[in-house]
């Protein structure tokens, strides 16, 4: 019996493989992007970098609120995530081939062009997913699936660096086959998904708001006063005295949304021109060869998904807001020696090794927070989950805008190390805001 159990729920989850692939492509084809831009060939700079990226998220704002009303409107999950995949392939594949257009400036528009397409395509599946997820399973389970899902997505992108270190390794320079190995991947993973991922019906939908579930962690402040037992109601009715009131909830909504804003912003200023960091020579940046930044990032990847594979858990015994400042505290101590390292570049020239250590705890950070921030949001909002959804990656995409856009003129103008300590101020003020939100009591 027990067997027969674990033979259904891994089938059940099987659908979460769909996204291995594409997160391999999407992961390696990220890393090399940047060094593309800054290659002999394109001729761009950091703040070149800067602008691509800022670009691609400003596209994607006004899509986001639409691409996640589409999804609660149509109740359906499985086209958007397929335009997702379908869209990586064919911006891939415009990578590409990009190179036969001949002239930097010819080159450099196009990838204009593609930075556009993507910002207007690839945002397409990013609430679906999530939303699959609350349809899927019963809201006890949302944790260790959220967990499962961005395990499966870091196994991928580990997957993707590997290849991404071979190749730069034994291929140098070779960006035509790689973008074109990259797209059909993504490729792979539109068929994977047209094959597994089956939408649920309206009628056996496990949506929060009307399920009763045992929830063992809920230390969020719209619960604080409802949590007198171990089960709690999701549904919230207006009769009951004790709930949070709209506005206490919205007022909430408002502060978590405005420590997103704060703590990814500091997350876009040091990692967007992180890869050009380290490949420029000393003093600017650390003279690690290109071929190794695939090795660096792998580390962050490769413990990211030891973090997920464990945060559901550690999640369930320590509660969602311990294993958030666990996380934040690990960042805004990655930010803080990154900065040292910028202001001793001379002595720390060609420091592979702890750039590896630093990119370890940066990934454990990321997947703690990351689980920790996914589970608490839904339990925050009553109705209208794909919406609320969407303006919380409108909130998010503002600030990668800000922090993208600027990271490069600051490195450029100031150095690296202002980048870094502007993620440490940007990363404690996160910090202050999620201490007050989270610790706020609801009458």
């Amino acid at each position: 019996m027990l067997g027969d159990h674990v033979s259904i729920t891994s089938q059940k989850d099987f659908w979460i493989n769909t996204f291995l692939p594409f997160s391999a492509a999407m992961a390696a084809s990220g890393t090399l992007i940047p060094l593309f831009i800054i290659s002999a060939g394109v001729g761009g700079t950091v703040a070149d970098i800067g602008i691509f990226s800022a670009i691609s998220t400003l596209v994607s704002l006004p899509l986001a609120f639409i691409w996640g009303k589409l999804t609660d409107d149509s109740g359906k999950r499985k086209i958007f995530i397929l335009v997702m995949f379908l869209s990586g392939c064919g911006i891939l594949l415009g990578y590409a081939f990009s190179n036969f257009l001949g002239s930097s400036s010819q080159i450099f528009l196009f990838l204009l062009i593609l930075a556009i397409m993507s910002g207007l395509l690839l945002g397409s599946g990013s609430t679906a997913r999530t939303m699959y997820i609350f349809d899927k399973y019963p809201p006890d389970q949302w944790e260790e699936k959220i967990s499962k899902y961005q395990q499966r997505s870091g196994l991928g992108a580990c997957f993707g660096l590997v290849f991404g270190g071979l190749f730069q390794t034994f291929f140098i320079d070779e960006y035509m086959l790689f973008f074109l190995i990259c797209a059909i991947l993504c490729g792979l993973s539109a068929a994977m998904a047209y094959l597994y991922l089956k939408d649920v019906s309206l009628d056996k939908r496990t949506e929060f708001k009307t399920i009763k579930s045992s929830i063992m962690n809920s230390d969020l402040p719209v619960y604080s006063s409802l949590i007198q037992a171990q089960r709690i109601s999701y549904k919230m009715e207006p009769t009951d005295q004790k709930g949070p009131t709209k506005s206490q909830i919205t007022s909430t909504l408002v502060l978590f949304f405005l420590g997103g804003f704060t703590l990814f912003l500091a997350s876009n200023l040091t990692f967007t021109p992180l890869a050009a960091y380290m490949v420029q020579t000393p003093p600017e940046g650390l003279g690690i060869p290109p071929s190794f930044v695939f090795w660096v990032f792998l580390s962050y990847y490769a413990i990211s998904v030891v973090g997920y594979t464990f945060a559901g858990n550690w999640i369930d015994k320590r509660g969602n807001r311990k294993i958030l400042f666990t996380g934040l505290f690990m960042r805004i101590a990655v930010y803080g020696v990154f900065a040292i390292f910028s202001f001793f570049t001379f002595a720390l020239t060609g420091s592979f090794i702890y750039v590896i250590v630093l990119l370890v705890f940066g990934g454990l950070s990321y997947s703690l927070m990351n689980v920790a921030l996914q589970n608490a949001l839904p339990r925050l909002i009553e109705k209208n989950v794909g919406e609320i959804l969407a303006i919380y990656s409108i909130i998010i995409g503002s600030s990668a805008i800000i922090g993208s856009y600027f990271s490069g003129f600051l490195a450029l103008s100031m150095g690296y190390f202002w980048v870094f300590i502007l993620s440490v101020i940007f990363a404690a003020i996160a910090g202050v805001i999620y201490w007050f939100t989270l610790k706020k009591k609801v009458n």
